[in-house]
């Protein structure tokens, strides 16, 4: 093990804590504690992080069908797999859950009118918290510039496993409003250090 204090920076191993952590989560969605989670209490994940859209897509069991044996309800190995994606978007589990939500017609490419699709929804979501939206072909500009696909604008699942550790931007900026501000509004000048 790393001398690293942080038991959520380490990634060798599940433990305890990891457990306890996400039970925790689990517990506050389910309100009505009967370790199932329909799609309003998921909807409250990380103070509505996930838009409306991607949560859909997910309770729709498009990027992994669910355990539960109760229709439109998660379970907790559920939630399970869906933080094991959302929290650390560089593993390959975490880029095919995410492209299998972003990609509508399951053809494996993303392409800029699914994109724009997820995106619009950031935008009022934004500008509902007085945030200054980017442009979507700005973003897709940027997109471009960091994962350079081999055909602009339409984004491979083979493509975005190459991209790494940044994928996680890709994703955010579609579906979580939380992580795609802060990657929007990070100190430019700390990162230099």
């Amino acid at each position: 093990m790393s001398g690293e204090n942080d038991i959520n920076v380490v990634r060798q191993y599940f433990s305890y804590e990891h457990f306890y952590v996400l039970y925790c989560r689990f517990w506050e969605l389910d309100t009505d504690h009967d370790f199932l989670i329909d799609k309003e209490d998921f909807s409250r994940y990380e103070g509505h992080a996930l838009s409306r859209k991607a949560v859909d897509r997910i309770f729709d069991q498009v990027p992994r069908k669910f355990k539960s044996q109760t229709k439109d309800k998660m379970n907790y190995e559920d939630f399970v797999w869906f933080m094991l994606s959302e929290e650390d978007k560089t593993t390959l589990r975490s880029v095919n859950y995410w492209f299998k939500v972003i990609d509508l017609d399951d053809n494996l490419i993303i392409t800029p009118h699914e994109m724009e699709y997820f995106y619009e929804e950031q935008v009022h979501r934004l500008e509902y918290l007085n945030h200054e939206p980017i442009l979507f072909v700005d973003l897709l500009c940027q997109m471009n510039d960091m994962v350079k696909p081999g055909f602009e604008g339409h984004f491979g699942l083979e493509e975005l496993k190459r991209v790494k550790t940044q994928i996680g931007i890709f994703f955010n900026c579609l579906i979580n409003l939380n992580k795609f501000i802060a990657y929007e509004t990070r100190d430019l000048f700390s990162l230099k250090h």
